[in-house]
């Protein structure tokens, strides 16, 4: 009784600090929801017939300079649209409404998905993990948090066999960034023989969709890729602002090819990005084939496994991220978590948090290292919990089938 009403203290708790939180963000307006900002004043250029993709023209309608340009195909400002016919202070607090039930409903499928694995500590650990994704996503006013909503209720799909409206809900997520189609390769995973033919069929239908904006906007598709080329080649972009692997290989290698005397071009740590990239999909899938539904194991908890797998793959994979592109692992994680609570990862986890203090203590490359992990502490956190699994599954017994909670 004592921890059920310990519980629901604590997500009064949170509730109370939710909404400071929300209060301080309308106090704040003016420097609040910067992303939100873009997306608005491009819709609205879109509308009376201006390029939403120039700053200049975002920063005229604005009143205001707009640094931030817009970063989605054309067509996904048809989603803004509805918020252009009232003014920029009305359109906040809708979206801030909006944002709000949508992080709760995306917590609720959170919940939903991970079932028996779910706890009460899952809501302050989904609000300060990973550089606290969740509330970062809400200041900057994002899509993140819509597109993990299509995103994982997808995957409850997918747990449920209805693979055509889980192919349905991954195209819709990828029509803003597009990475998100790396998720229909589960499809190969599924029992059902026509996974192939949905997999293409998604390739298709999100082939289609920008092939029509070709034909529709071809300026402003033209605009579209010359921005994310530009944004994808912007190698200044690192650390706590770009925290993906390719990020971390360039600014591994500078480092060790300056302190030769060295000059460091792009081709190298390209190529070993593209490596790393490929040795990281070719284990993940290995390990994600050799594994089975066993004895008392439904083949819903090892689709919840190959999921909560290859979305950590997923940020491995991806070479340019966002703080909040991290809200796909943050289920992951804790499913992660709960399977180790009866192993060594709490003592070495205690271990590593006791050694912060170490930073300053000069022992060759303890300095060193403490700088990365604080710039790249999300992927590397991702990194771990990856490599861990992969090997727990190299030293598991095929013969014996999987057991999710096995280690």
């Amino acid at each position: 009784m004592k921890t059920e009403k310990a519980k629901w203290v604590g997500i009064g708790f949170l509730i109370l600090l939710g909404c400071f939180y929300l209060s301080n963000l309308y106090e704040e307006r003016e420097r609040s929801l910067w992303d939100f900002k873009t997306y608005y004043y491009a819709a609205q250029a879109f509308r009376v017939g201006q390029n939403p993709y120039e700053p200049t023209v975002l920063s005229e309608l604005a009143g205001e300079e707009i640094s931030l340009p817009f970063l989605y195909p054309p067509f996904t400002l048809v989603f803004f649209l509805p918020l252009t016919l009232v003014p920029f202070s009305s359109a906040f607090l809708l979206y801030l409404g909006l944002k709000l039930l949508a992080v709760i409903f995306l917590i609720l499928i959170w919940r939903s998905f991970l079932g028996k694995d779910f706890d009460f500590l899952f809501f302050p650990f989904a609000l300060v993990v990973y550089n606290s994704a969740i509330p970062l996503d809400f200041a900057a006013g994002n899509i993140s948090v819509f597109e993990q909503i299509l995103l994982w209720g997808g995957f409850l799909l997918f747990l449920r066999g209805n693979n055509l409206y889980f192919t349905f809900m991954v195209v819709l997520a990828s029509l803003f960034k597009t990475t998100p189609l790396f998720f229909l390769i589960l499809l190969f995973f599924s029992k059902d023989r026509r996974g192939w033919v949905y997999f293409l069929g998604g390739l298709a239908t999100f082939g289609m969709i920008q092939g029509m904006a070709y034909l529709l906007y071809p300026g402003l598709m033209h605009d579209y890729s010359f921005d994310v080329d530009r944004i994808l080649g912007d190698h200044e972009s690192r650390g706590l602002w770009n925290p993906s692997t390719f990020a971390l290989i360039r600014d591994v290698s500078y480092e060790a090819i300056t302190r030769v005397g060295g000059e460091v071009g792009m081709r190298g740590p390209f190529i070993a990005y593209a490596l790393v990239a490929a040795g990281c999909l070719t284990m993940t899938l290995k390990a994600l084939w050799k594994i089975g539904s066993g004895d008392g194991v439904t083949d819903s908890e090892t689709d919840r496994y190959r999921i909560c797998l290859l979305s950590l793959l997923y940020i491995l994979l991806v070479p340019r991220l966002q703080v909040y592109s991290y809200l796909i692992v943050i289920p992951s994680t804790f499913y992660f978590l709960k399977r180790w609570g009866d192993t060594k990862i709490y003592p070495l986890s205690l271990f590593f948090l006791m050694s912060l203090s170490a930073k300053d203590v000069f022992f060759p490359g303890v300095k060193q290292f403490y700088d990365f992990f604080w710039d790249y502490s999300p992927l590397l956190v991702v990194a771990f919990i990856w490599g861990a699994e992969i090997v727990s599954r190299w030293d598991t017994d095929e013969a014996q089938g999987f057991d999710p909670s096995s280690r």
